[in-house]
C-alpha cells in the first residue's frame, strides 16, 4: 500500500491518506475517543481531512 491522494468525504477537501505509514498520516495526529470513531464509522465510508477530524474531535473534547 502507498500514499494515496483523497477527497475528505465531509468537506471535500484533498489530502494525503499515509495508509502505507499510518504513524506519518495526517489523521494520527488527532486524537479520538471510541466514541467519535463510532460516529466516523457509521457516517463515512473512507478518510475525512485533518481539519474535520480535528473538528469532532475538539466538539466531543467540549461536550465532557
Amino acid at each position: 500500500m502507498s500514499s494515496e491522494e483523497k477527497i475528505c468525504r465531509k468537506c471535500g477537501q484533498g489530502f494525503t491518506c499515509r495508509a502505507d505509514a499510518i504513524h506519518l498520516c495526517q489523521c494520527a495526529a488527532v486524537p479520538l475517543t471510541a466514541e467519535d470513531r463510532e460516529y466516523l464509522s457509521r457516517s463515512f465510508e473512507d478518510c475525512l481531512c485533518f481539519d474535520c477530524l480535528s473538528s469532532i474531535s475538539e466538539n466531543t473534547t467540549s461536550e465532557d
